[in-house]
């Protein structure tokens, strides 16, 4: 069998020498290797060839000097300034090393051990990195190998850093491992006596061993009552095997002095103990005199139980000590509730520790009992329980809390949430208004008897709340301001007709003429949404160039020029003195600018109307809107007050953009979810309103009972919707649907089309149309 050598290089020691001049350090590091090279008789290994392949920052680069068994090294580098210390400075070199001889080696290991000799400057430090070979890998013979050695110099202060050093190569040679194997084993069902005055009893060990030396090994035995010896008592120590050779052994089991047994029969295991590891010879049947007096019949003693609280919800820790004759295998574990009612429960486990879960919160104290091995049970034995030892043993009592109490002190606020939180998990509620209030810019939170400075965060814009660990009971107190999206009454709201009309008098058989987005000019359109009347004792009055007025509550929207946007009143970072807002005069949009806002202390009555699609209304000549007014900035605006088409079409073109009424049908009826375009809300997601928040908002405000004025109904409950077109006045029509009905367009002589404003779309003559809200039809 060909012979295999081990190729060993070992980097020993780095020691680095300080010298001092005037104006800089310089610091000198010399990297030496240690040790010689043996050849074999039909050639050698050598290094044959060093290349410096990569550097960094390295002043002299160039090949080191080499001889078949060392390297020697020489590097300048120079830090220039302070900034440059963050640098990397580095040497690396190829080193190829040429097996001529007829042997192969392998490489065994590559050791550094640096040791840093300097006094002004510890921190100094030089390392190496070797990659291309690992260990145990092997160089054949007649073959090269090549492989990479780094080396990285770590400086402190600017200078000069000198590294310079040599390699050595000790290689060794060193015979393949021995091969064979040895194996131990005892007769089946083995035995042996020690009743009676007999101590010691043998047991015929049989060892092969097929290695080409002799081989050593041991016993050990698993009972600690018996101890293995020779025949004359003595301790059995290491045995020895004869090479390629089979070897009885008369191994013997000794009682060991002052045991006592409480049955006539033990078992142990024998192990057979060799330098390749441990085997079992298996079990040994140790016949002896059973002691009486040792017949168990006492369950297991408990001590110290110790319930702990868990901060998770319904868990409590539990420990214990317990003591018996015999091996304990499991343990029962009451719990108990201050009516002392009990449930059992058995750990299945000899562990001295168990959790209880489940429970609610509530009084509980813990019994434990114990099982030995014998089947004696403590449950079945115990006359009472207390915190004394005993066969059962008992925790105090105790009141444990997992799920605490979330109380709410909130004014004109409405919430959704839980009104009870568990331990350790997060809580989380979205606080609402409706109405003519606004979400409070702060809220506080107390939790376990202190307010809250950290660890949970609260949403102004959506009402979110989020508490990251409940620790205790929470009381979450807010109050919301007067606000609403709503102007005064009396406010003049022009009508399709041209006339006006106050908006605490509008319904929903009212022609509004309100701003088309679509064609960026004025269209009648009937409203979708009227709020019911609600009053305050604080309004806004705005004032504006042309001396015209606005009386407005919380946070009405309007156009502003100024931001090509609609603004609400109450942003006062938008809407202050000098910002250009539309009116809408003769059909044409005027701008003008505000000159005054101030606040009127007077109980006032107030109002909401929304036109169907586009949600505006003409207020005293203003182009006004809902007061949240992210949903009629939607798509933005292009000049003339109007939708950019191209960049709306390809959005609601795309359903993945839009939700559907399956969504919705929760909360709100078919004929508001269709006006309100609330299927477009879906692109909200993208300014973080999803759709959860989406639909508090709509529960709220559009579908909240409180503010929401009724539609008319008919006497079979149906909802009734005007239909009218521009020629009705002529056709003396009735104007009246069913929602659900259908409406044929009429066939009038030189209309060929029926433009609907409320959808933006045109249909022929006789087209059946469903009436799923007011509706108005212009010939074309």
């Amino acid at each position: 069998m060909k012979n295999k050598y081990r190729l060993i290089i070992t980097i020993i020691t780095i020691f680095i020498f300080l010298f001092t001049t005037i104006g800089y350090a310089v610091y000198g590091a010399r990297v030496t290797t240690q040790g010689s090279v043996y050849f074999g008789k039909n050639g050698e290994i050598a290094i044959t060839n060093v290349t410096l392949t990569s550097n960094n920052n390295l002043q002299n680069p160039e090949d080191p000097t080499f001889t078949k068994d060392s390297i020697n090294f020489n590097l300048n580098f120079n830090v220039p300034s302070n900034s440059a210390l963050d640098d990397e400075y580095s040497a690396t070199y190829s080193i190829t090393i040429s097996n001529t001889s007829f042997y192969d080696y392998e490489f065994a290991s590559a050791v550094f051990n640096p040791s840093i000799e300097t006094t002004n400057n510890p921190n100094m430090n030089v390392s190496y990195e070797l990659s291309g070979i690992e260990v145990g890998e092997t160089i054949p013979e007649l073959s090269t190998k090549t492989f990479s050695i780094t080396i990285y110099m770590y400086p402190t202060t600017p200078g000069d850093y000198n590294v310079s050093g040599d390699t050595n190569v000790n290689v060794t040679e060193e015979d393949e491992e021995p091969t064979g194997n040895l194996l131990g084993s005892i007769p089946s069902n083995s035995s042996v006596n020690l009743r009676g005055s007999t101590v010691r009893d043998k047991v015929v060990l049989t060892v092969i061993n097929t290695y080409e030396t002799t081989q050593s090994f041991d016993l050990s035995i698993s009972n600690s009552n018996f101890k293995l010896v020779n025949a004359n008592g003595n301790n059995l120590g290491t045995l020895t095997v004869g090479a390629n050779n089979t070897q009885t052994y008369d191994i013997y089991i000794e009682r060991k002095n002052g045991v006592s047994f409480a049955t006539n029969q033990q078992n142990v295991n024998l192990t057979f103990i060799t330098a390749n590891g441990n085997t079992s010879l298996g079990s040994v049947k140790v016949l002896v005199d059973k002691d009486e007096t040792l017949l168990d019949s006492e369950p297991p003693i408990i001590s110290n139980v110790n319930a702990t609280f868990v901060a998770e919800n319904g868990k409590v820790n539990l420990t214990w000590d317990a003591t018996d004759i015999n091996n304990i295998t499991d343990y029962v574990v009451d719990t108990c509730d201050s009516s002392n009612n009990c449930s059992s429960q058995n750990t299945s486990s000899s562990n001295t520790s168990f959790t209880v879960t489940g429970l609610s919160n509530g009084t509980y104290y813990f019994k434990v009992y114990g099982i030995d091995s014998k089947g004696n049970n403590g449950k079945n034995k115990a006359t009472d329980c207390t915190t004394s030892s005993g066969y059962c043993s008992r925790s105090t009592s105790s009141t444990y809390t997992w799920v605490f109490d979330v109380t709410y002190n909130l004014t004109n606020i409405s919430k959704s949430g839980a009104d009870t939180a568990v331990i350790g998990t997060q809580y989380t509620a979205t606080l609402s208004v409706s109405g003519n209030y606004n979400l409070p810019n702060s809220i506080t939170i107390n939790m376990n008897g202190n307010n809250l400075t950290s660890g949970y965060s609260y949403n102004s814009n959506n009402g979110r709340i989020t508490i990251n660990n409940v620790t205790g009971p929470i009381t979450i107190t807010a109050r919301a301001t007067g606000g609403g999206i709503c102007l005064v009454e009396g406010t003049k709201v022009l009508l399709n007709n041209g006339r006006y009309k106050n908006i605490e008098d509008i319904n929903y058989n009212d022609l509004l003429s309100v701003w088309s987005y679509d064609t960026g000019s004025l269209i009648p359109e009937y409203p979708i949404w009227i709020e019911k009347t609600s009053s305050i004792n604080k309004y806004q009055h705005t004032i504006f160039s042309d001396g015209s007025e606005l009386n407005t509550v919380g946070y009405h929207g309007i156009f502003s020029k100024t931001h090509n946007e609609f603004i609400s009143v109450d942003d006062y970072s938008k809407f202050k003195v000098g910002t250009e807002v539309y009116k809408v005069i003769n059909g044409r949009l005027k701008e003008v600018s505000i000159k005054k806002i101030e606040f009127i202390n007077k109980e006032v009555n107030y109002y909401h109307v929304v036109s169907t699609r586009y949600y505006n209304i003409i207020a005293n000549d203003f182009l006004t809107t809902d007061g949240t007014v992210i949903l009629s900035n939607l798509y933005g605006f292009d000049k003339n007050v109007t939708w950019p088409k191209e960049y709306r079409n390809n959005l609601i073109n795309n359903k993945n953009n839009l939700y559907s009424y399956n969504e919705f049908s929760d909360i709100m009826p078919y004929y508001m979810f269709n006006g309100l375009r609330a299927e477009e809300g879906k692109i909200l997601e993208r300014y973080g309103l999803d759709k959860t928040t989406f639909k508090v908002y709509l529960l709220n405000n559009q579908m909240n009972k409180n503010m929401l004025l009724e539609v008319p109904k008919n006497n079979k409950g149906k909802r009734l919707w005007e239909v009218t077109t521009d020629k009705d006045n002529n056709l003396n029509v009735n104007i009246l649907y069913e929602e659900g009905s259908y409406y044929i367009l009429p066939k009038v002589l030189g209309v060929r089309y029926w433009y609907s404003t409320s959808e933006d779309k045109y249909y022929k003559p006789l087209d059946k149309v469903k009436v799923n809200h007011s509706m108005h039809f212009i010939s074309k």
